[in-house]
């Protein structure tokens, strides 16, 4: 499977600069998906079901995963998580959607800092809220075995729980037997591997499928164009404000294929 595409020289535009004025590009954890935003419109009022017969009739693992991890993103807990487990008791999918905003939810009280940032009275409702999502995970494996989608999800709840490597692996074992390639559970490794989460950067890169330009200003600006307009949060977010570092990244791209050309 291709992630990244490469245009010939002879069919690549030149690099253009923006426009003065031009607008930022805009930040959208959606990625333009205009049934995604759709979705999450419905779920501002508390209308989940059209997007429940959506997931329910999705069995493409990378795209279930997508609309339940993206959408499920939500700050607080709504009470509608509860009313739609309830009212789909022989659903995985309500289940799914509830662990995945539960993990979002524990980050929340968490925080995204680094672990000594941490206040101490935030771990205690950290974990229980992960614990929770887990075992609507464990409940989703019941009543539908063959969706890899609970179990890359619970791959971040063994990293916020500190459940081990041999854990992870396990977890991420159960995802690689039902979909090779799955999109979220490559990304979860590539930081769970990683010595922070007690791996090893050597591990981590004898896993990882890892693309690197070297440096490739053409072909990075190739890549912007490819992706289009829309800027995600990951991975600009790592260098800062995520438009902000997509615009450097730009700048410099241009400033570098400028003066090699």
């Amino acid at each position: 499977m291709s992630i990244f595409r490469k245009r010939s020289a002879a069919s690549a535009p030149p690099a253009r600069p923006p426009a003065p004025g031009a607008p930022e590009p805009p930040l959208d954890d959606l990625l333009g998906d205009a049934q995604a935003h759709a979705f999450r419109a419905e779920l501002e009022h508390g209308d989940w079901k059209r997007l429940h017969d959506f997931l329910d009739a999705t069995r493409e693992p990378d795209a279930r995963f997508f609309y339940v991890e993206t959408l499920a993103g939500i700050t607080g807990r709504p009470d509608w998580l509860d009313e739609w487990c309830a009212a789909r008791p022989g659903s995985a999918v309500p289940l799914l959607f509830r662990a995945s905003h539960g993990r979002h939810w524990a980050w929340e009280a968490r925080g995204s800092g680094l672990a000594q940032t941490v206040e101490q009275e935030a771990w205690p409702l950290f974990h229980e809220r992960l614990i929770a999502a887990d075992k609507d995970l464990e409940r989703a494996v019941e009543l539908d075995s063959e969706d890899p989608t609970p179990h890359a999800l619970g791959l971040w709840a063994a990293l916020g729980l500190s459940l081990g490597q041999a854990e992870l692996l396990r977890r991420f074992g159960e995802v690689d037997r039902r979909h090779r390639w799955h999109l979220g559970a490559y990304r979860a490794m590539s930081q769970g591997m990683a010595s922070k989460w007690g791996g090893s950067n050597e591990r981590l890169l004898e896993f990882a499928m890892c693309f690197r330009l070297m440096r490739d200003y053409p072909a990075q600006l190739e890549q912007m164009d490819l992706i289009g307009p829309m800027i995600t949060q990951l991975p600009w977010g790592y260098q800062g404000r995520p438009r902000a570092a997509y615009e450097r990244a730009r700048d410099m791209a241009l400033t570098k294929a400028r003066a090699s050309g």
